[in-house]
This record gives C-alpha cells, structure tokens and sequence, in this order.
C-alpha cells in the first residue's frame, strides 16, 4: 500500500519541521510513505525538504510562483490529483493536512492496517480526533531548536504538552480518501471553481474543505490521537512559526 500525505504550508516552518519529523519517526508494518508539499517560493520550505530528503524520507514539493492559486487550497489540493487534465498520483490513499500536525509513531502502520481490513472498500472521506495544545508552552519547546531539522522523538515530545481533545472535523487536520475512489466517482477533483475565502481577508475560511466532505459523506476512522500544535493566530502574512 501507498500513501501520499499532501501538505499546504506557508509560514508554518518550524512546526512543519515537527510534523515531517514524526513521520520520519514512524514504526511498525508500514505503508509506502510519500509527502509531498505545496508551498510558495522563497518561503524558506525548499531548503527545508532537503533537509528531510537527507534524513531518509521520500518527500518532494510543488512550487508555487503565484499568489493567487496558491491561497486557495482547493485548487492547491486539485493540483495533488491532477496537473492539466492528467492524473499524477499513483498512491492508493491520500492524506490531506495542515502542517502543524504531529502524529504518533504508529500512526501509519494502524492506518495501512484499517485501509487493508475495516475501510478498505470505504470511498467518503475518513478523519481521526487530534488533541490540540496550548500557545504558551507549545512556543516554548518549539522554539527550543535551530530550524530547519529533524526534531528528535517529536512526537513523545509533543506528547507531553497539555492539550484538549477535538472532535470536530476541522478545515485540514486529517482527510484520508480512497484515490481511486476519487477518479472513478468524483473525477479526480477536490473541488470545482473558487470557493475558499481569500488568504489576504480577515475571516478566510477553507469552505473547499467542507465542500470535499459533503460531496464524499464523512466517516471517523479509528487512528492514534495526532497531536495539534497551537500557534498564532492572525492573517497568514503576519505569522512566522
């Protein structure tokens, strides 16, 4: 089995770093892992990729050069299915999230194993619970390292700030899809025509999302609590973490 975990981020380096590193850290019988990152140019995550391309983990990115697509993450999302028409992903299941995500070292295997058994025939959109941390102590350990790198034991470190448990759904946390799934019913399309709220106003909002799961339905899928870094909170331009 294949997975490909596609990722938006635009100031989010130093928590991508975090993110990356638990996967990287992951155990177990685990699936094919494929990351791959949308991000836009001169932003710092180019330099970053190679850093986890060094460490072992199959990661490549897709630059963008223009504003305008890039702060609308449905398009941002169409393009991780196809590019002009033609499909350019060859994983099984997709995994869409925000990259202020920390996932437990057996994250994967337990995925590969309910999209083998339980899920394997399941074509909505699944997601899992998160507990999300507080501001305060997450800055703290966060700007404990040098960036970019490899957090050492990411996850057990996250692990140990105080968080609250989410149950909601979320704009990006996790959204697990069937790829096949998504050619044969739903054409390959995360979304159809401009619908997610500008990056550049104050209340954007990613409705893209909420569109993807209702047109699929949406399902719970048993997995490890992730761990949700907190940060900042503000326009995109004005955060840094």
């Amino acid at each position: 089995m294949k997975i490909r975990v596609a990722i938006q981020s635009y100031k989010f380096n130093k928590r991508l770093c975090w993110m990356l590193s638990s996967i990287l850290q992951q155990t177990g019988d685990l699936p094919d892992i494929e990351v791959s990152v949308s991000y836009f140019v001169n932003t710092g995550v180019k330099e970053l990729l190679c850093v986890f391309r060094r460490a072992g983990l199959l990661i490549n990115g897709h630059e963008y050069v223009d504003w305008g697509r890039f702060k609308r993450r449905g398009f941002v999302r169409n393009r991780d299915l196809k590019i002009g028409g033609v499909r350019v992903i060859d994983a099984d299941w997709i995994l869409w999230a925000d990259s202020d995500m920390v996932y437990p070292p057996n994250f994967f295997s337990m995925m590969k194993s309910l999209c083998n058994t339980t899920f394997a025939d399941n074509l909505k959109c699944l997601h899992s619970g998160r507990r999300s941390t507080f501001l305060d102590e997450t800055e703290l350990l966060v700007n404990k390292y040098n960036y970019p790198c490899v957090v050492p034991n990411a996850f057990i470190q996250a692990n140990k700030l105080k968080s609250k448990k989410k149950r909601n759904i979320g704009a990006g946390y996790c959204q697990i899809t069937n790829v096949d799934s998504l050619f044969s019913n739903f054409g390959g399309i995360y979304v159809k025509g401009r619908c997610d709220r500008d990056w550049d106003t104050r209340g954007q909002k990613a409705i893209s999302d909420i569109r993807f799961r209702k047109r699929l339905g949406a399902e719970k899928i048993p997995l490890p609590w992730q761990v949700h870094l907190q940060h900042l909170r503000g326009m995109p331009n004005e955060r840094d973490c």
